[in-house]
């Protein structure tokens, strides 16, 4: 049920002021019993994601849960961070491993093609979007000229 709540909050569904239904709905609503709610909503309320007013009922608390948003933003920043770093790696050993294989195997109208982005790249150079074209196509050109049909399958 806490998490729950949490995720209706970063969903949108709650909003910071929100009243939150009674125990007894919330119990029925999660087919749980209502001590179980009580004790959700106290570690709800000890987390600071809610207040609990008597007679009034319990409130979704604004700073707690963003900062709780913001946590979580900043947990997938970090993970989305890591995975480019190790793509990063990923690619410079695929790459790496098709210029080894394309030094071996290109072909001479591979090579002129390996020329020819060369040469796009050198006249794009202050055109940004030129430039990065002429990149692509001299990586694809490498992994083309290495022959191995996995890697060129993977890179069209």
């Amino acid at each position: 049920m806490v998490d729950q709540i949490q995720e209706n909050y970063l969903n949108g569904e709650l909003k910071p002021g929100d009243k939150l239904p009674t125990e007894r709905e919330l119990a029925s609503l999660f087919n749980i019993s209502r001590t179980s709610v009580r004790e959700a909503l106290r570690k709800l309320k000890i987390d600071g994601f809610i207040e609990i007013k008597q007679g009034s009922g319990s409130f979704i608390k604004l700073a707690h849960i963003r900062k709780a948003g913001d946590e979580l933003s900043s947990s997938i920043l970090d993970a989305e961070i890591n995975l480019i770093y190790e793509m990063l790696d990923l690619r410079r050993v695929l790459e790496v491993e098709c210029v080894h294989l394309a030094s071996q195997k290109a072909s001479s109208e591979d090579l002129a093609r390996i020329r020819e982005a060369l040469q796009m790249m050198n006249q794009a150079k202050d055109d940004e979007a030129s430039g990065l074209q002429a990149d692509i196509s001299f990586h694809l050109n490498i992994v083309r000229a290495s022959h191995n049909s996995i890697y060129i399958k993977r890179n069209p």
